[in-house]
């Protein structure tokens, strides 16, 4: 059995004492036969499907939420009986608009079946607007004593594994900020610790995605809780991929560094004790402040430097501070995030000196959803499919005339999976579940059918059987738990009988039989298939997102038009390929051993996105860095040879991989050092080399205070200049490594990526 801090043992208890009382007071009390059966699977899915997590406000919302939309449901379902063809085609769009809602998880995708359960009841039931009244009052009871239930009886305020590893990962990164700017202070060998705090990081950022990647019910974008928590994940992401830099022996230090870094160590901290251990959400106003004076002082500093004729310090200073104010500046965005994740108010001071992208990024419910109206993607054609198996369950339904034609919808949608095979097995697993469950009930019915009261009895053990075996043992288990709990319920409704486990055992097996057929047909292989086209969509956009983003800086917002677009292709392109990345992790089929390649690349893409979003924001810092001279054209120039690089890289993407190669990838170490170091100019080609020169032409004029407009000092250009070229000198390296993981025969050596883990934004 697996039932980690008895959660579902607590839940099928629950749902096995509130399901009896709440059917007595349908039944009887109320006197709504026609009420009854929406009260007792309306509880049942209520609370054995749908146990919201959260705190009890939210909780309590979801319930609330989810009950309304279930009598809506109810009252759709209803009318459209009331013509064959209508019950079909609405069907068909329930079934698929709830399956692709899922897309948003969380409290979504927790809700889905408690929703489309009660419609599935009333389109099979045949024309009833006479029954509409008793069907939604029997609903009603079933939402009120669900909710009565949830937030009373062994409410679970246990806080989930995710954000536990989430806080680990923040601990992990605090610790390297602290190893990577040590305290004036300090002893002993930081070089040495900081190797192995990068390595704590990578464990623990490795445990974060386990918890995350392919689970399908993990917290989404419903609530702004949730999406606080997704753009904390994708900051610690970037955090990470910027904490591998490691500081050379001989780079001089700002005064500020060390009370930045302190500060940004801290700000991680206090987000990790809000997160995983329920302390005071954090701040960041302070750390805001001394970012701001941190840039100040490093644009004064290089000034004094230069013209002391020591520009040879000034780069690598330069360098040293890039890194740790970006690290600052994710700091405070996590900060800020970790706020909303654990409910208290957002920071009301404005996030400044870091500027926003010309497209807000925020995973808002409506931008999702418009992003994956494709049929690249693959949520809208597993939709699509969900929604043709229901809509032809529901057609044979009406053509045969079987009894409770509810269950061949339902299992339908029991064995339905992202391909063939995995709904093959599930099939499986569901029938010999319920030929069994036929069996038990059988016997039990000619034993005890005529002792109502005996019938009672095994009433609840029955329920909390259904409630508990498919989640702690297995599906053929809960299945076969689940059949017994519905013979012995319409033994009691209508006197026992045999014809309950027989309608059961056909009406299943026929749901099972569509969801082959419609598996077969649409897309029979699943995601796997379909991850090498959207990961190279993603390297694709994303270059181009980063070529528009160095446009813009060279030319100006005369482009912000271009620019705007192709943000929005890149976050669409993005989002198709993680979550394309994440069903194929889930369908855990065919083409597993690619992992590694997907991860990486993926991981490639976000991250080449999000450097164009810093890029868009040294455009808009108030100085243009190319104004009089070609080093704007070099930019772009630049920035498309690493748009080139990287999609011809990914276009190599390979089909396939040994076993050994795989084998052999798993054995290698996290990382060395050596395959983070960056790429000398010198090898980059004769663009970037001119690039080179020109950034130190720039230096050489802040050196010797040439002349420049008030509006537009050299020293604001230099730095923008210098950062501008550090990112593009970075992706090149990027570009590298996705090609040593894309190339089919460079052997397992060319499965090593950055970050050799699971993908990140």
């Amino acid at each position: 059995m697996h039932d980690p801090g008895h959660l579902l043992f607590r839940r099928a208890l629950r749902v096995a004492i509130v399901l009896p009382l709440a059917y007595l007071l349908t039944e009887y009390v109320l006197k709504m036969p026609y009420g009854s059966t929406y009260t007792v699977f309306g509880t049942f899915v209520l609370l054995s499907f749908a146990d919201f997590g959260g705190p009890t406000r939210d909780r309590a919302r979801a319930y609330i939420v989810t009950g309304l939309a279930g009598l809506v449901a109810i009252i759709l379902g209803t009318f459209a009986a009331l013509n064959p063809i209508a019950a079909v085609v609405c069907t068909f769009i329930v079934g698929a608009g709830l399956t692709y809602s899922g897309l948003l998880r969380g409290y979504v995708a927790t809700a889905t079946m408690a929703i489309l359960l009660p419609f599935v009841i009333a389109v099979t039931a045949g024309p009833g607007l006479d029954q509409l009244p008793q069907r939604l009052a029997g609903f009603v009871v079933a939402i009120a004593v669900s909710l009565a239930a949830a937030l009373l009886m062994w409410p679970s305020h246990t806080r989930s594994a995710l954000r536990q590893r989430v806080a680990d990962a923040m601990d992990a990164s605090a610790n390297v900020i602290r190893a990577m700017w040590p305290p004036s202070d300090s002893s002993g060998g930081p070089a040495i610790d900081l190797q192995t705090r990068q390595r704590e990081l990578t464990e623990a950022h490795h445990r974060m995605r386990e918890q995350f990647d392919g689970q399908l019910m993990r917290p989404g974008s419903a609530t702004s809780r949730d999406r606080a928590l997704l753009q904390t994940i994708d900051e610690l992401g970037r955090m990470r991929i910027i904490l591998r830099w490691e500081p050379g022996s001989g780079d001089y230090k700002m005064p500020g560094d060390e009370g930045l870094a302190r500060c940004s160590a801290e700000a991680m901290s206090s987000s990790a004790d809000a997160i995983g251990s329920g302390g005071e959400a954090p701040h960041s106003k302070a750390l805001d402040h001394l970012r701001e004076e941190h840039r100040l002082e490093l644009q004064k500093w290089s000034q004094e430097q230069l013209s002391e004729g020591n520009s040879q310090i000034v780069r690598p200073t330069l360098d040293a501070g890039f890194h740790l104010r970006l690290t600052a500046a994710m700091a405070e965005l996590i900060a800020r995030h970790t706020r909303i994740a654990v409910g208290a108010p957002a920071e009301e001071h404005p996030f400044g000196g870091w500027g926003l992208p010309s497209v807000d990024k925020e995973p808002s419910p409506l931008r999702i959803l418009r992003n994956h109206l494709t049929f690249r993607s693959p949520w809208f054609r597993n939709s699509l499919r969900a929604g043709l198996a229901l809509a032809l369950a529901v057609s044979v339904v009406y053509l045969t005339g079987v009894g409770h034609g509810f269950w061949v919808v339902l299992g339908t949608l029991t064995a339905l999976r992202l391909d063939v095979l995995g709904t093959s097995k599930t099939a499986v697993q569901a029938i010999l579940g319920t030929i069994g469950g036929f069996a038990v009930g059988t016997v039990l019915i000619l034993l005890l059918g005529n002792t109502p009261w005996a019938l009672w009895i095994l009433l609840p053990i029955a329920i909390f059987l259904s409630g508990f075996t498919p989640g702690a043992i297995s599906l053929t288990v809960g299945q076969g738990s689940f059949t017994v709990f519905v013979i012995v319920f319409y033994g009691i409704v209508a006197g026992p009988s045999l014809e309950t486990g027989e309608w059961r055992v056909v009406d299943v097996g026929i749901g099972l039989a569509i969801s082959l057929i419609v598996s077969l047909m649409m897309w029979p292989r699943g995601v796997a298939t379909r991850v090498n086209e959207s990961l190279i969509a993603s390297v694709h956009a994303s270059t181009a997102y980063l070529v528009a983003a160095y446009e813009r800086l060279a030319n100006g917002p005369s482009s912000d038009k271009q620019l705007e677009a192709a943000a929005t292709a890149a976050d669409a392109a993005v989002s198709n390929a993680y979550e394309s990345f994440d069903l194929a992790i889930a369908q855990r089929g065919s083409g597993q051993e690619l992992g590694p390649t997907w991860s990486f690349v993926a991981n490639a893409a976000g991250h080449i996105s999000a450097c164009a979003d810093l890029v868009v924001f040294l455009a808009t810092v108030g100085s243009n860095p190319t104004a009089g001279s070609n080093t704007g054209e070099l930019l772009v120039t630049c920035a498309k040879q690493v748009q080139a690089s990287a999609d011809a890289a990914t276009d190599n993407l390979c089909p396939s991989l040994t076993e050994k190669q795989t084998q052999d990838y798993c054995n290698r170490q996290a990382f060395t050092s050596e395959q983070f170091e960056q790429p000398q100019v010198s090898g980059l080609g004769n663009t970037f080399a001119q690039l080179e020169t020109q950034v130190d032409t720039c230096l050489a004029d802040w050196q010797t205070g040439a002349a420049t407009p008030s509006d537009d000092p050299v020293g604001q250009r230099a730095l923008v200049l210098v950062w501008a070229e550090e990112w593009l000198i970075h992706l090149m390296w990027v570009t590298s490594r996705i090609e040593a993981a894309t190339t089919a025969d460079s052997g397992s050596a060319s499965l090593m990526p950055i970050e050799s883990d699971k993908a990140t934004a």
